[in-house]
């Protein structure tokens, strides 16, 4: 049996660039509203429902291990700098398994977003009401927004929902370039 060879990329990463595309700071950024998340739950779940703090804990664990294993283990950028901070410590957790597709990992992650999200949000507005909920919302929010607009946007994997939906919005509000009106003549001729 042919040992695999970890510097072949993944087929559904044929026309990754051979580096990362994201700058070293990017992983930092993306990491920063996570402690923040963990301690909102923590706090917020722990003072109304214990039951459910132990099924947030148990997501959270799904997120960050067993879905690291399907969408970070397989990654051509394994080991390196990456859109998350996990891009580093991945290869602290598993081996790497080149060629392995990462769709149905990418999509497993979308729900377990959602789902991180959505658990404490009863919670949060009977212990603190709008403000609290409206905070974790925010909280939220500015993970997504970090991640899709430094990390996702510039991911090479076409096929991932979330780089489609950052590069999509991104073209949406990048701003039109001004034609000047020679260039509108030279067009209707």
């Amino acid at each position: 049996m042919k040992k695999p060879d970890t510097t072949e990329k993944a087929p559904a990463c044929a026309g990754c660039p051979p580096d990362p595309p994201w700058p070293k700071y990017v992983a930092f950024i993306t990491f920063l509203p996570w402690p923040v998340i963990v301690g909102m739950a923590l706090y917020i779940l722990w003072h109304t429902s214990r039951v459910m703090l132990d099924v947030w804990l148990t997501a959270f664990f799904l997120f960050f291990v067993p879905l690291r294993y399907l969408i970070c283990a397989p990654c051509p950028y394994y080991g390196k700098n990456c859109s998350t901070i996990m891009g580093r410590l991945v290869p602290l957790m598993f081996a790497q398994r080149p060629g392995t597709p990462l769709a149905i990992g990418l999509w497993l992650d979308i729900v377990s977003f959602a789902v991180l999200s959505i658990i404490p949000l009863p919670y949060a507005w009977r212990l603190g009401g709008a403000p609290l909920t409206g905070l974790w919302l925010a909280v939220f929010a500015t993970a997504l927004v970090s991640l899709g607009a430094l990390g996702c946007r510039y991911c090479p994997f076409t096929y991932c929902p979330i780089g489609r939906a950052s590069r999509g919005l991104a073209g949406l509000m990048r701003p039109q370039q001004q034609v000047t009106p020679e260039e509108k003549n030279s067009r209707k001729q």
